[in-house]
């Protein structure tokens, strides 16, 4: 028996209706209905992208952030990362924006976690300095209080979108990687980090 006749043998609207829900079904397979946090993400992507995704014609892949961090490296001194620190608040205003159930999604965006991490070890690895600084007083470097500001609201961000334990993990980091800080008592150590400022101050 042909297709043909095994179809005749139908009603053709019962026919028709499931012509109609398989097409329905393969549609929706193929592009399934867009989540309000699909939306959002896309609007952040696109808001983001040309600091955030490598340009097309840096023969080394780099992206404004990359370029940007390097640039406030060199400098390491008031106004040097005025480029970058405006670009990673503007980000946090996003993220800020954004609504809840879709701000951890934007988080597990690669390189925006990727800038948000590498800006918070770039904080303290230059407010420690080539040495430790000799008092509490000296832990925040050259950074001024909208600097310091910006810190702790990326503090309170990664707390938030990565857990504290994560957050952790980036304070045990520091007591192995800031110069001469494996030399020092741990508490010492801690007093004299940026990690250690008292953020309700500068908020």
């Amino acid at each position: 028996m042909s297709l043909d006749h095994f179809i005749a043998k139908f009603p053709k609207g019962l026919v028709a209706f499931v012509f109609i829900t398989l097409g329905i079904v393969f549609i929706i397979l193929n592009d399934p209905p867009k989540t309000i946090c699909d939306a959002e993400i896309e609007l952040f992507k696109n808001e983001h992208r040309s600091f955030l995704a490598p340009n097309a014609k840096s023969t080394q892949g780099l992206s404004q952030f990359d370029l940007q961090k390097e640039n406030c490296k060199r400098a390491n001194g008031p106004g040097g990362c005025y480029e970058l620190f405006t670009q990673i608040k503007k980000l946090l205003i996003s993220i800020d924006g954004a609504s809840m159930e879709c701000r951890k999604e934007i988080a597990q965006i690669p390189l925006v976690s990727k800038a948000l991490w590498q800006t918070a070890r770039l904080f303290v690895h230059m407010a420690w300095g080539a040495k430790p600084p000799t008092n509490s007083y000296e832990k925040v470097g050259w950074f001024d209080y909208s600097d310091i500001n910006l810190f702790c609201r990326m503090q309170d961000r990664l707390k938030e979108l990565y857990g504290a334990r994560a957050w952790h993990g980036l304070q045990e980091e520091m007591f192995t990687q800031l110069p001469e800080v494996k030399t020092m008592q741990r508490e010492r150590a801690w007093n004299l980090m940026l990690l250690s400022v008292r953020c309700n101050q500068y908020q």
